[in-house]
């Protein structure tokens, strides 16, 4: 077989055409069977009972969101599967995790009044 740009190219834009098919197709089932871990951190935050005064983003802020940020996304680690390494993921774990949380109670928080 005789290899030539345009085989190439065609090669190159199918394979592309793959990876943005997982991208707009990934779900929150897709995520966790790949890390598990984010499901638990689910079940966490979804445990979670805000006393009189609670304020859901400086937990966000100070716990969750740095576990995140070092297991999926932009700043995954190199050994993370690629999948795991793209907004797409980052977007579907935040958004899940971060609406679990319990709303604010009596903080200065714009949705804490």
């Amino acid at each position: 077989m005789i290899i030539t740009g345009e085989t190439l190219t065609t090669h190159f834009r199918e394979q592309e055409s793959r990876r943005e098919s997982i991208r707009q197709n990934l779900t929150w089932e897709t995520v966790i069977a790949i890390d598990p871990y984010f499901d638990d951190l689910l079940s966490e935050i979804e445990g979670i009972e805000p006393g009189e005064k609670f304020c859901a983003n400086n937990i966000w802020y100070k716990k969750y969101k740095p576990i995140i940020l070092n297991r999926v996304g932009w700043y995954a680690p190199n050994y993370a599967p690629e999948i795991l390494k793209i907004e797409r993921a980052y977007d579907l774990v935040y958004q899940r995790l971060y609406n679990a949380l319990p709303d604010c109670k009596g903080c200065g928080c714009f949705t804490g009044f």
